[in-house]
């Protein structure tokens, strides 16, 4: 047991992880990797819709997140985030 415990461990040290420049679980990522996302834009006024008009918006939606190096609403430059589409 404590042998296949070493094993994860030093195999642990070679699995290629996502560059995460920030912390993801606080708000303050949560800002980065949402900044200049196309998401925001089709976000925006949800606050004001009541549930039925939130859940019929969200399903038109109907987009696939994912994370890593992508072009920004601005497309001026590369930038690690979180869009859609």
């Amino acid at each position: 047991m404590c042998s296949l415990m070493i094993l994860v461990l030093l195999v642990s040290f070679f699995v290629r992880r996502p560059y995460m420049p920030v912390n993801p679980n606080t708000i303050s990522g949560c800002m980065y990797y949402l900044c200049d996302s196309v998401l925001l834009n089709d976000l925006a006024g949800l606050a004001d819709m009541n549930d039925r008009e939130r859940v019929c918006h969200l399903k038109q939606i109907n987009g696939k997140c994912r994370f890593g190096l992508m072009d920004g609403v601005n497309a001026k430059k590369k930038r690690v985030g979180i869009d859609y589409r």
